[in-house]
């Protein structure tokens, strides 16, 4: 992986009492690659691209109707990957792949082939490696991951607030 530019010696361990030579501390080259993210809701879809830090470089939102169909979708989302990633001056080719948080039940239990689909659409009009999951799941196992507190249990509840204004 450091011959790839994956990771990068950042130095040595500080260790005291040990044994032998210092361990080599390795980081993540966050400029190795990037990675695409897209949620999509009901009336909108957000697109994001980031570093493998997960910084976020570039993002924007998409707004989609009823009429929209899963073709025209995936053709802005396309597009709209694309445009980012032309303006940010990076290739195609230095993609590791999109990950895509959608509502509703996916995955495991899931028989519903609804996504699939567009997992294929997206794939196909990107030439890109594409994952799906349920957006609160992912939502919660970024936040596992990227935290520096040790979980044993987590609950994870995403809600919108929706203001109504009264006459």
């Amino acid at each position: 992986m450091i011959e790839q530019g994956l990771l990068f010696e950042s130095g040595l361990s500080e260790e005291q009492n040990t044994v032998g030579r210092k361990k080599i501390l390795l980081k993540i080259n966050k400029n190795y690659k990037y990675i695409v993210g897209i949620n999509i809701e009901r009336n909108e879809i957000s697109i994001g691209i980031s570093d493998l830090s997960l910084s976020i470089l570039s993002s924007k939102i998409i707004e989609i109707s009823k009429s929209d169909d899963k073709d025209n979708i995936s053709v802005k989302i396309g597009k709209s990957v694309l445009s980012q990633l032309w303006q940010m001056e990076i290739s195609k080719d230095m993609i590791l792949g999109i990950g895509v948080g959608v509502v509703g039940k996916y995955g495991e239990g899931s028989k519903d082939d609804y996504y699939a689909e567009w997992k294929e659409a997206i794939e196909n009009n990107l030439d890109l490696p594409v994952v799906i999951s349920n957006n609160v799941r992912a939502l919660a196992l970024s936040h596992m991951l990227l935290s520096e507190d040790a979980f044993e249990d987590m609950l994870f509840v995403k809600y919108v607030l929706v203001l109504v204004q009264l006459i």
